[in-house]
């Protein structure tokens, strides 16, 4: 176990200048006097000396500031403790500044976040459990059976760690809540998708309903496709008798026009003999006209008698080629237009014969497509619905099929989620159920060593005393919110359960500790106190597994008369480094006949204004 070994102190409160006090393994008792008189112990630094091991470990003062701990007038001021396991623990301030804690030990030195938890390491207590456990500030033991019971149970969920506990309990409520949330929301949803199943048709009749459709939309195609063939076919007969109506006029045409074309071809004919004699004649003139004799034979190369002559049949062809000209050009103009008609004629012949050629041409092809065309103009298309609004009303029949399909479906995996979120639910309940118990069997079984231990401890000591210590009980009303889920109940007594959760309301718990005195006096409550504390700081260390080992009491009995002061002093004393497990502990009282029990003790004496340790 780690104590206390000493205590430095330098311009602190009261010590001003540098204080050095060596401790060991020992009960102190803790006593003040004055230089003046020594019955005068008030306000001279036994607080103070205590307080100094709390503010060097976890920095806790009572100090109004953090100035406050210097000595009035000092610039700066330190503290250290020493524990037997050879760590250090130093504070040093300078006025306005900070104040650095600094650790020494065996891993070397540590300073600031790293060393106080380096602290928590080593003692083994946070500050909350080490002033539950090892140090009892003055009247904190009676203030521990006088406070509002609430504040009560407050310091006791943190001896018996119900932190953890109580969020485990608000969790699991809060998932209660979550998971009757969500059941509530799907059992809407269940009863809405109920709804549309029981508005729709019975999946039969909607599979009837296909069915029905799908055979009015086969016949609407049929007598579509025949309504098709019957419009190609009446097309046909059109078609037929235009082409027939057509060959008619072009035979017509060719019987009125055939005279007019042979009488054509003869015209043209004769219009050619005439312009090829006229032709022939203009030639021939045009041969003779050409140049003048000059009289020398191109033979013999002499004189031609009969040149004269010759030179006037020239003259002759001329006037004759003047002559046919223009006759030659009527009758080329007259040929002309001759064949220009003739051209027309075998033009509109060919015109004719396409026509005819491409009415031939639709028949054959009508005949390839409709073969039995006689047979569709014999059957004509009956009344029926369209075949695309045939086949929408078969689609639409489908989709209602699969929307009811899907609506069944939906229903039935709606009604294994909401059995899988009953289940939840049920779960969760039964976690917050299990958690709450939990709990509270937790903190009653821990209140009852506490309060056993605190009346063994009475009873060893001597005292006609009974501490008796409960941590909730039932009210005579109902409760005003759900145990299970937390959800608020209205104030109306006859509403019996929860409208979130469906659990039974229960009676109002009390949730307040409680601890009972078998008297009632200021000595009862110190003694009491002091007894459960004690009680309850074994308890605590041994579950934490605490190596720490001074304890602090500052004036633990100061109610109680002389004869219980001694009793009770002396027997803490042996209590203290025996069963209670410390290996030192300091006490602090104002009479020294409270301390003649103690094997040690610490003597501080002052002037008035400033103190000093003389003697252990």
């Amino acid at each position: 176990m780690t104590y206390v070994t000493q205590i430095g102190l330098e311009n602190y409160g009261r010590f001003r200048g540098e204080h050095a006090l060596a401790l060991g393994p020992n009960v102190y008792g803790v006593v003040a006097q004055t230089v003046a008189d020594e019955r005068r112990s008030n306000w001279q630094g036994k607080s103070t000396l205590l307080n100094a091991v709390a503010h060097a470990l976890f920095g806790w003062h009572d100090f109004p500031s953090e100035d406050g701990w210097i000595s009035y007038d000092e610039g700066r001021g330190r503290l250290v403790v020493k524990t037997s396991d050879g760590w250090s623990y130093a504070r040093e301030r300078v006025r306005g500044k900070s104040t650095p804690l600094v650790v020494d030990g065996p891993k070397g030195r540590l300073a600031g976040d790293a060393a106080q938890i380096e602290i928590g390491r080593i003692v083994g207590l946070d500050e909350q459990d080490f002033f539950a456990t090892c140090f009892f500030r003055q009247k904190s033991m009676s203030r521990f059976v006088l406070m509002d019971p609430s504040e009560r149970m407050r310091v006791v969920n943190g001896w018996l760690g119900l932190e953890r506990g109580e969020r485990c309990v608000s969790n699991a409520r809060l998932r209660l809540a979550k998971a009757v949330e969500r059941l509530r929301k799907i059992t809407d949803r269940v009863a809405f998708q109920q709804q549309l199943v029981d508005r729709a048709k019975p999946i039969a009749e909607l599979e009837a309903d296909v069915v029905s459709a799908y055979e009015v939309w086969q016949k609407a195609k049929a007598e579509e496709a025949n309504a098709y063939r019957y419009e190609r076919a009446e097309r046909f007969a059109e078609l037929n008798q235009a082409g027939e109506r057509e060959r008619a006029k072009y035979d017509a045409h060719l019987a009125e026009k055939s005279g007019g074309r042979h009488a054509l071809v003869a015209e043209a004919a004769k219009a050619e003999e005439a312009e090829g004699e006229v032709r022939g004649a203009l030639a021939a003139a045009e041969v003779a006209a050409r140049g003048e004799f000059g009289g020398e034979c191109p033979v013999s190369g002499r004189a031609c008698p009969v040149a004269a002559e010759i030179n006037a049949g020239s003259a002759e062809a001329r006037a004759r080629c003047q002559a046919l000209e223009p006759k030659f050009a009527k009758l080329s103009s007259a040929r002309r237009q001759v064949t220009i008609e003739l051209t027309k004629w075998r033009s509109v012949r060919r015109s004719r014969l396409l026509s005819y050629w491409r009415l031939e041409s639709l028949k054959l092809r009508a005949l390839e497509v409709l073969p039995d065309h006689r047979w569709a103009l014999a059957n004509p298309p009956k009344e029926l619905p369209h075949e695309q609004t045939a086949l929408a009303e078969h689609a639409q029949a489908i989709r209602n099929l699969d929307a009811a399909k899907d609506a069944a479906a939906e229903l039935e995996r709606l009604k294994a989620e909401r059995a899988e979120a009953e289940r939840a639910v049920e779960l969760a309940r039964s976690a917050s159920k299990a958690y709450a118990a939990g709990q509270r069997l937790v903190a009653e079984q821990g209140l009852k060593k506490i309060e056993d231990g605190a009346n063994a401890l009475l009873a060893e000591a001597g005292v006609e005393l009974a501490v008796k210590m409960q941590w909730a009980r039932e009210g005579k009303e109902l409760a005003a919110q759900c145990a299970e889920c937390g959800f608020p109940f209205p104030k109306s007594q006859k509403v019996k359960a929860c409208e979130r959760c469906a659990a039974a309301r229960g009676p109002k718990l009390i949730e307040k500790m409680l601890v009972e005195l078998s008297d009632r006096s200021g000595a009862a409550e110190d003694l009491g106190g002091m007894a459960t504390m004690l009680s309850a700081s074994a308890w605590l260390r041994d579950r934490r597994g605490a190596a720490w080992g001074s304890a602090f009491l500052d004036e633990p009995v100061g109610a109680c008369d002389g004869h219980n002061r001694r009793a009770v002093v002396g027997y803490v004393a042996g209590l203290l480094r025996g069963r209670l497990g410390f290996e030192q502990a300091f006490l602090v009282a104002h009479t020294r006949d409270a301390l003649d029990a103690l094997p040690a003790r610490v003597t501080i004496v002052g002037d008035g204004k400033w103190s000093r340790f003389e003697g252990v």
